[in-house]
């Protein structure tokens, strides 16, 4: 095996170590070995998991197993909320890289001191409540996992809406899934091998879930990809939404809808006029209508640069939630498409989306175009309008 150069190691500005495939030091620089209180060159020959706390020692071996797998330049196995241990035993917080050479047997490690950070971290309780807070106005469930550990972690109350107790709940992702309706258990299996083999950096699921008393909701699961192992998603955060109230009322409308079709057109009519729909839908179809006719000069968003994917991310989380939405950006760069993927992706994709180009709107007819205007309301309301507002009711508003 070749010596590793040790003018190349001196050259590393942070704390660094060569490492072989068997876990032996191969060479240290002189910040690694003040870092860890070794005299020079007394690092050399040493395991690099005496370093390690030994609760971490196991993971250590599988991240350095890894790197050895993967030997293309520049990539890098990140190895975070890892404990090392000094010579006098004194523990300190790192955040470890384990990277291989090009052309050589051994691999860099480089090794950051983080306690400073870690300590500051500890200050930040109160924001974290705060976040919880308003996390829990805009989704049922912001979720953590983690597929190497197979943890689950959350903020939410979706156990309590569930019926489950403190404790009754499953943590992991293996408990998480023996709840999942069998019905549907074989799709998202499907689904979840076919997510974490594409290069696709997010997931999203509708499935069933058993609740405490037997019965089963209807949830959405979503998320994005946030690390990766040995190339394979690793890590993620996602949302999951209870869509439960959303199925009944569609179903309870489709059956509706399915009576109606056996009967007249005329009671028909009168369904819809007796439920105040009637004039609603017309105004609907004549914007949709309208809209269709025009040329939007795109039907989906194409691309595949790092930008465009976190851009996507935000957009498919944010679209389980009913928060408002501000997109900003030059004339052309495609603002629109971004609140159509929104839309698209919504709970409320089964309603309009209803554009208004606010440059456009006169001043003495914005109240009028936004909210409606009753017959008579002034002289030339010759019948009553439906405002924008009033159709984009369960669906989306655009406010260009």
């Amino acid at each position: 095996m070749p010596s590793p150069n040790k003018m190349d190691i001196d050259q590393i500005p942070s704390a660094a170590l060569f490492v072989g495939a068997d876990g032996t030091i191969l060479g240290a620089n002189a910040q690694c070995e003040q870092l860890f209180g070794y005299e020079r060159g007394e690092l050399t020959g040493l395991q690099f998991e005496q370093l390690i706390r030994t609760e971490h020692r196991e993971k250590c071996r599988r991240h350095l197993e890894a790197t050895f797998k993967d030997r293309r330049a520049n990539s890098q196995v990140p190895f975070r909320e890892c404990d090392a241990v000094t010579r006098d035993g004194h523990e300190i917080a790192a955040e470890i890289g384990i990277g291989p050479l090009t052309g050589e047997t051994y691999a860099l490690v480089e090794i950051r001191d983080v306690t400073v950070y870690v300590g500051r971290l500890a200050k930040l309780g109160e924001s974290e409540r705060r976040m919880k807070v308003g996390l829990s106005h805009t989704t049922d469930l912001v979720q953590f996992i983690d597929l190497e550990a197979d943890t689950l972690g959350w903020y939410g109350d979706l156990d309590g809406k569930l019926g489950y107790g403190p404790g009754n709940f499953p943590s992991t992702l293996s408990g998480w899934l023996e709840l999942i309706h069998p019905e549907d258990v074989e799709r998202i299996g499907a689904e979840v091998e076919q997510a974490a083999a594409s290069d696709a950096k997010a997931w999203r699921f509708r499935y069933r879930i058993r609740a405490k008393d037997g019965s089963y909701r209807h949830l959405l699961d979503s998320g994005t990809f946030t690390g990766y192992l040995d190339g394979s998603p690793n890590e993620g955060i996602g949302a999951i939404v209870d869509e439960t109230e959303h199925v009944t009322d569609r179903v309870a409308l489709e059956q509706a809808l399915a009576r109606a079709d056996k009967q007249s057109d005329e009671l028909r009519l009168a369904l819809l006029r007796e439920a105040g729909l009637k004039d609603r839908l017309q105004a609907e179809s004549t914007y949709l209508r309208a809209e269709i006719t025009s040329n939007h000069g795109f039907d989906e968003i194409i691309g595949s640069s790092e930008a465009l994917a976190t851009v996507l991310g935000q957009v498919d989380t944010v679209a389980q939630t009913d928060a408002t939405v501000l997109l900003l950006g030059e004339t052309g760069t495609g603002k629109e498409l971004l609140a159509r993927a929104i839309h698209d992706r919504s709970r409320r994709q089964d309603r309009p989306m209803i554009k208004v180009d606010c440059g456009t709107l006169p001043a003495g007819l914005i109240e009028s175009e936004l909210f409606g205007h009753e017959k008579g309301a002034f002289t030339s309301a010759h019948e009553q309008k439906i405002g924008r507002f009033e159709l984009a009711h369960e669906g989306t508003i655009f406010l260009d």
